[in-house]
């Protein structure tokens, strides 16, 4: 393996990251940065983000730092020898874990020392302190590897460097979707040097320590939905009532917003299922109907938030939609051919977590490849030229065009089954009326939002 340019700024890596950021910018509706500033410019970091996502959680922070960090991942995504060269490019490094065979175990101390080196060099390094991603909103257990790097770090820098662990939280509107919501918090560094003392006395104890340290703080910047026996319920509440709580909160109408309130619901209600658990039990059957009336109906939550437009409005709207079909049309018959191979690519791995690493990956790739072939085509240069400048654009909102008139058609039935008094409608706004009000209940006393 190539070892050089993960010790050093790279130009190249440079030019690509800002292409893939770019692409990241069109691949999530909306990118929130929190605390980004906490990052140590001169100090030796080591970023330890939960892990939830596959790869885009490490392109999550390696996309909007100012570092070039080397991120460590599971090693059989290096089984392809080409994959293996452009992760290698990307500053990946393989660990292996025991599934993938107890004679390669040996290999990880190459990765090992590559780390040590890397942050020696002054550089950053990424590793995923879960060992593994999984597909609940919840911290797994830690694994011992970045304690025993950290300290083993520290040692070699003496009393002349201060290594710091940054905590990442990374939260996603959805794991997969296109054109979903992304939410990076930088949280405090944790000084490493800070442990040095007792690591000399009690090597054992000071690597308990500071991965219990780490875990608390990892916790305070993602959704920990720590039980099993409430993990689906406490989830659906989130879902159900975080968009209510954060307007009643004022929070800021963003995703960031949207977490404060979602950590809020799930935090208090972890503690209600220690402390008592049959306030849960209580919620259960309300919950599970609602859902089910959903379900039955074919509508989703937000629609009972909305209200009924004017008509002025409404015929606004329909000009609006019916003037963008011919750009919906002709941006969808550029795009689509590229689009139907992402996801054709993205639905053939079993891992579910990879479904969006696939879609970003190929996409990534595959879409400049398109427009480049597309310029091959006998039509005039003019035409050439508006293609490229435009059909990128017109592509991203052709989608968001579409996911428009989904939520147009599902407001058209609702307001219908309204107009018509369907009873299974208004016996689900009463069931929905209940929860909400055993919500508030419990969330806002006397006026004043539980904190």
């Amino acid at each position: 393996m190539n070892q050089q340019h993960l010790f050093k700024y790279s130009k190249s890596y440079t030019v690509l990251k800002k292409y893939t950021a770019f692409v990241q910018s069109i691949y999530y509706r909306e990118i929130c940065i929190i605390n980004r500033e906490t990052v140590p410019d001169n100090d030796p970091v080591i970023f330890t983000p939960n892990h939830q996502n596959a790869l885009m959680d490490a392109l999550s922070i390696l996309l909007n730092i100012k570092k070039q960090p080397v991120f460590m991942a599971r090693a059989d995504i290096f089984k392809k020898e080409l994959v293996k060269k452009i992760l290698n490019f990307l500053k990946i490094i393989p660990v292996f874990r025991i599934r993938d065979g107890v004679s390669n175990l040996s290999q990880n101390d190459d990765s090992f020392n590559i780390a040590l080196n890397v942050l020696k060099s002054g550089q950053a390094v990424g590793i995923m302190p879960e060992g593994n991603h999984g597909d609940q909103h919840r911290l797994r257990p830690l694994k011992k590897g970045i304690s025993r790097l950290a300290f083993k770090a520290q040692e070699e820098f003496g009393k002349t460097g201060r290594l710091k662990i940054v905590p990442v939280g990374i939260e996603y509107s959805h794991y997969s979707n296109f054109r979903s919501r992304l939410l990076i918090i930088f949280g405090k560094p944790i000084d490493v040097s800070e442990y040095s003392t007792l690591y000399k006395d009690n090597p054992q104890q000071a690597l308990n320590l500071l991965r219990e340290k780490l875990s608390t703080e990892l916790k305070k910047y993602m959704i920990d939905i720590d039980t099993d026996e409430y993990y689906d319920l406490i989830f659906n509440i989130k879902e159900l009532y975080g968009g209510r709580l954060q307007q009643k909160q004022n929070l800021k109408d963003d995703f960031y917003g949207r977490f404060l309130a979602d950590k809020q619901i799930t935090d208090q209600l972890i503690k209600t299922a220690y402390h008592n658990p049959i306030m849960l039990e209580e919620f259960k059957p309300l919950v599970n109907e609602y859902l089910s009336g959903l379900k039955r109906l074919n509508l989703r939550n937000w629609i009972f938030d909305t209200t009924k437009p004017p008509k002025k409005e409404v015929y606004f709207d329909i000009v609006r939609y019916l003037l963008f079909i011919p750009l919906f049309l002709a941006a969808t018959a550029v795009n689509i051919i590229p689009y139907i191979i992402c996801d054709k690519f993205s639905k053939s791995t079993k891992d579910t977590q990879f479904v969006s690493s696939f879609k970003f990956a190929v996409g990534l790739i595959l879409f400049p490849l398109w427009y480049l072939l597309l310029m091959l085509m006998p039509i005039p240069i003019i035409t050439k030229g508006l293609i490229l400048l435009t059909m990128p654009i017109l592509g991203i909102l052709s989608f968001d065009y579409f996911l428009s008139l989904k939520k147009v058609y599902a407001k058209y039935r609702y307001f219908k089954m309204m107009k018509e008094n369907n009873y299974d409608l208004s016996g689900l706004r009463e069931k929905r009326n209940e929860l909400m009000q055993k919500l508030d209940d419990l969330f806002i006393q006397n006026g004043n939002i539980l904190k």
